[in-house]
C-alpha cells in the first residue's frame, strides 16, 4: 500500500492577547494579521488596534533576533501621576532569540508630546518587575523611516509562500557576485522573474544581501552580498 501524505488545512491559533482592542473606540484602526514566527509551530493570529501598531507588529516579526511577540500582554499595575493605581497594557512584548524579552508600547508621536506620556512610561517602567521585561521601550512613527514599514509589510507578505528552489538559486547567485548590482540584474540573471524578486527580498531580510541605503526595495535598488565566501 502507497502511503500519500495529505497537507491538511490547518487554521492560525488563537491570539495570546490579554485584551481585545475595543472597535468604538475612537480612531480605531483595528485589525488582525496572521504571522507564523518562531515561536510557534504554525501561524497565529495577532490583533492592532491602530495603523501605527500594524506597521510596528511588521517591522518587529521581520527582525532576525526576534523569537515570539506577544501583543496586549498582561498588564503592568503602577500608580499615575496622581498616585491613584492604574494598569498599562503594553502593546507588545517581545522575545529575542537570545531570551531577552522587552515591552514596547506604541503610540503617535503627538500624542506623546501633548499628554505627558513619557512621564507616564516613566512610572510604569520603574513599577515593572525584571521578571516581566528587561526594559520599557517606547515606539511612535519617528522611531522608523515610512520605507522600512513599507519594507517590512511586503516581506511578511513575500516569506508566507515558501520557494526554496527560488530561495537556493538565488543564494548561489549571491556567493557568487563580485560587485554591487541591481536585483532586476540579478533576478534576470536567475530567470526567475517574479519568484526571484520575491527571493531576493527575503534574502535581504535573512542577511544574505544588503541595500546600499535605507530605501524603498524595488527591482531598481542596488543591493550587495553578504553571503560568507
Amino acid at each position: 500500500m502507497i502511503n500519500k501524505e495529505i497537507d491538511v488545512y490547518q487554521p492560525p491559533s488563537r491570539s495570546l492577547a490579554s485584551r481585545i482592542p475595543s472597535a468604538r473606540s475612537r480612531g480605531s484602526s483595528r485589525g488582525l494579521i496572521t504571522a507564523h514566527l518562531p515561536a510557534d509551530s504554525g501561524p497565529r493570529y495577532f490583533w492592532y488596534e491602530s495603523k501605527l501598531e500594524q506597521k510596528v507588529f511588521y517591522l518587529l516579526a521581520g527582525r532576525r533576533d526576534v523569537f515570539n511577540i506577544h501583543e496586549q500582554s498582561a498588564p503592568i499595575s503602577y500608580r499615575n501621576r496622581r498616585g491613584r493605581p492604574q494598569a498599562h497594557y503594553p502593546d507588545f512584548l517581545l522575545t529575542k532569540r537570545c531570551g531577552t524579552r522587552l515591552a514596547i508600547a506604541v503610540k503617535p508621536h503627538g500624542l506623546v508630546e501633548s499628554t505627558g506620556f513619557r512621564d507616564e512610561l516613566a512610572l510604569v517602567r520603574k513599577n515593572m518587575p525584571l521578571s516581566y521585561a528587561k526594559d520599557l521601550v517606547l515606539i511612535t512613527e519617528k522611531s522608523f523611516a515610512p520605507c522600512e514599514a513599507r519594507n517590512a509589510e511586503r516581506f511578511h507578505e513575500f516569506r508566507r509562500h515558501a520557494d526554496p528552489d527560488a530561495d537556493a538559486l538565488i543564494l548561489d547567485l549571491l556567493a557568487n557576485l563580485k560587485m554591487d548590482t541591481t536585483i532586476a540584474s540579478l533576478v534576470a540573471a536567475s530567470g526567475l522573474e517574479g519568484r526571484g524578486f520575491r527571493a531576493v527580498f527575503r534574502a535581504i531580510y535573512n542577511g544574505l544581501a544588503s541595500t546600499i541605503r535605507k530605501v524603498d526595495i524595488r527591482p531598481s535598488t542596488v543591493i550587495r552580498t553578504e553571503v560568507s565566501k
